[in-house]
C-alpha cells in the first residue's frame, strides 16, 4: 500500500501518481480523516491480498491434468520408476527413441533431452502434441479443454 496522507484522491489523479500505485491500494488524504473509509480501504486491501489465486480444475479436467502431469504410483507396483529421466543423443534420434520418451513422459518421468539439430525437438513436440490430442486433451490459450468425444480405449 501507498499513502498520501496531504493528497486528495483529484490531486493524486491530476499530479499523474495513478501510475505509480493504484487507487485501490493507495490512502488519500480523505481515506485517514474518515475512519470509516479508512476501515474499508484497509479491509479491501487485506481482502485482495490475501485470496488464493488460482485456476478451477474440477471433474474430467483435474483427473486427466493429473493423469498427464503427475506421476501416479501403483501400490503393488515393486518396480521403482524414477522421477526424471536425462537422454543424449547426439548422433540423431530415432522413431523408436522418439517413441519411447513420449511413453515415459506419460507415465509421469520428466525427460531431460539433447538432440543435435532444432528438427528433432520439433518431431519430439509433435509426438508429445499427438499423443495428448490422442488422450482427448488440447491447450486452447492458456486452458486445457477435455474431448468429451474422445474414443474410449
Amino acid at each position: 500500500m501507498v499513502c498520501y496522507p496531504f493528497l486528495s484522491e483529484y490531486e493524486y489523479k491530476k499530479c499523474g501518481l495513478n501510475i505509480v500505485s493504484e487507487p485501490e491500494f493507495t490512502l488519500f488524504a480523505e481515506d485517514i480523516e474518515n475512519p470509516m473509509k479508512f476501515a474499508k480501504k484497509i479491509a479491501s486491501v487485506y481482502q485482495k491480498s490475501n485470496q488464493t489465486i488460482y485456476d478451477k480444475m474440477v471433474g474430467d479436467v483435474y483427473i486427466t491434468c493429473r493423469k498427464h502431469f503427475e506421476v501416479i504410483k501403483e501400490p503393488n507396483n515393486d518396480m521403482t520408476i524414477p522421477y526424471s529421466e536425462l537422454r543424449v543423443y547426439p548422433d540423431g534420434i530415432s522413431i523408436s527413441d522418439i517413441g519411447s520418451i513420449v511413453t515415459a513422459y506419460f507415465s509421469g518421468i520428466k525427460q531431460s533431452i539433447f538432440v543435435s539439430r532444432e528438427e528433432e525437438v520439433k518431431q519430439i513436440v509433435q509426438n508429445i502434441s499427438n499423443k495428448f490430442d490422442d488422450e482427448g486433451l488440447y491447450l486452447k490459450g492458456r486452458n486445457f479443454i477435455i474431448n468429451s468425444n474422445k474414443k474410449m480405449k
